[in-house]
């Protein structure tokens, strides 16, 4: 059993490099000593929280800062598609995809072992999807890529047998991220990596989070049916 790497601060870019890339990206990681997270796509109003255990999204609102706690965000999406989707198991097939370790890769200056699709039809992998890097510096950063993307998963737990599916494949790549850290994340290559203190204000709260009725009531917007048809017979 390998040894858990020790958390401590540190922060990586990941953003597309190939000239053809299908779309410029780029993501940024921050995670602390104490196991707090912050993942942000650039360009874009909101960002991600994992801090004392719970999920957030942090987004710009009209007067300040929004704060959802992604559990109930979740909860509220789902109420919402009951109404339009049943939950039948039968459409939902277990995946049978799984991570297969490749050759060693190459990723700018950094080395790592590849790891592929590979199922029934394909036993082989064709293509690293994920680079790996056992270089343990660089560790926190697959953990807190794992630790977000579980607690992602973890929200869409009340999804029915849709969140069950989704969670098992968000399981197959977290095992891989724990392995070390990603290089390679398909389009996206890690380009820059610090390991200096990163301030305690990163990782707060900026505001208070909403309730589960201030965001039910987000999502249901309340607008007039139209005038001349006769009213609705619910």
């Amino acid at each position: 059993m390998g040894s858990t790497p020790a958390y401590a601060d540190i922060a990586g870019r990941y953003e597309t490099v190939d000239d053809d890339g299908i779309m410029e990206m780029e993501l940024t990681v921050e995670a602390d000593e104490h196991g707090n997270i912050r993942t942000q796509m650039a360009r874009l109003g909101s960002y991600y929280l994992l801090t004392n255990g719970e999920f957030y999204q942090v987004m710009a609102g009209k007067d300040g800062p929004l704060v959802i706690r992604l559990a109930d965000l979740m909860a509220v999406q789902q109420e919402l598609a009951e109404k339009f989707f049943a939950d039948r198991p039968e459409a939902w097939e277990e995946p049978t995809e799984t991570f297969a370790a490749m050759d060693k890769q190459t990723v700018g200056d950094r080395v790592g072992t590849g790891y592929g699709i590979v199922n029934e039809d394909n036993p082989e992998p064709q293509y690293a999807l994920l680079v790996i890097s056992d270089d343990p510096q660089l560790a926190p950063l697959g953990q807190a890529l794992a630790n977000s993307n579980e607690a992602m998963a973890n929200s869409m737990s009340g999804w029915g047998a849709m969140g069950t599916v989704l969670r098992m494949m968000n399981d197959e790549m977290v095992a891989v991220m724990r392995k070390g850290a990603p290089l390679r994340m398909m389009s996206i290559e890690l380009t820059d990596v610090s390991l200096d203190p990163i301030p305690a204000e990163r990782f707060s709260l900026p505001a208070e989070p909403m309730t589960i009725e201030q965001i039910r009531a987000q999502f249901s917007p309340h607008v007039d049916a139209p005038p001349t048809l006769p009213p609705r017979e619910d």
